[in-house]
């Protein structure tokens, strides 16, 4: 009966007929007596009957009542939206609206949850056995990478160089701007030309400290990386009756 009530308010024209189209306004009548039987499947095929015949406006919102009372949100969101656009009075823009949040609701409570995929974890190879060195035909396993071309070690040895480099040339700038304050012509000219030396001179002991520090750790890197390239020349075996070392002393 609610249904009803809402379709009698929002299609109320008086004594005339709503439609021209004695076809189409038969029609509306029977969508009319659908609407009170709760029969919305026979409501929506005559509502759609009656637009067909007459594309009236006022057509489409219970059309929409009709398919949203059906459990097709979709196209009943779609009628409620062209009934929007036709410029309704905004009473029943806000009523269409509620009706589409309402469907939307019901689409998103009917989509199943979709459980994201679990890839299982790949098997991890056992490590290999270490090779065992015969002092007779092996010699020690080499360092693939040459202390000198670590490239981590060249990176920051690299950087660093370049920030001092670059720090160094801040410090001079400063210098020449602290020299150029005593041109100044007047007080504020003065003071701006001295916070630009000092800030140049703050940027270069910056850079200075940053280039040293890079190129100390670069440093280190490589005494670490030789330390260990040392050590591996020398390889100790066991033959199964006697203990012995290989390698270059």
């Amino acid at each position: 009966m609610a249904v009803a009530v809402i379709l009698a308010l929002s299609l109320a024209l008086g004594p005339e007929p709503l439609l021209r189209d004695l076809d189409a306004q038969a029609a509306f009548d029977a969508a009319q007596q659908a609407f009170a039987d709760k029969d919305y499947a026979t409501a929506s095929a005559q509502l759609e009957k009656a637009y067909m015949l007459e594309p009236e406006p006022e057509l489409l919102y219970p059309w929409a009542q009709a398919e949203r009372n059906l459990g097709r949100c979709e196209s009943a969101i779609d009628l409620y939206e062209k009934f929007i656009d036709t410029g309704p009075s905004q009473k029943m823009v806000d009523a269409a609206n509620q009706n589409i949040d309402r469907c939307k609701e019901t689409i998103a409570a009917a989509e199943p949850a979709i459980e994201p995929e679990i890839e299982p974890e790949p098997e991890l190879d056992p490590d290999p056995p270490p090779p065992r060195v015969d002092p007779t035909t092996d010699t020690p396993p080499k360092d693939d990478k040459p202390v000198g071309k670590d490239v981590a070690g060249g990176v920051l040895v690299g950087v660093g160089g370049v920030a001092i480099v670059v720090g160094a040339a801040l410090l001079g700038v400063a210098r020449k701007q602290a020299k150029a304050t005593a041109n100044a012509d007047d007080n504020d000219t003065y003071l701006l030309m001295r916070d630009k030396a000092a800030k140049f001179n703050a940027g270069g002991i910056a850079m200075l400290v940053t280039g040293g520090v890079l190129v100390v750790a670069g440093v280190v890197r490589y005494g670490v990386l030789a330390k260990r390239k040392k050590s591996r020349d020398v390889a100790m075996f066991f033959d199964g009756r006697s203990i012995g070392l290989a390698g270059r002393f």
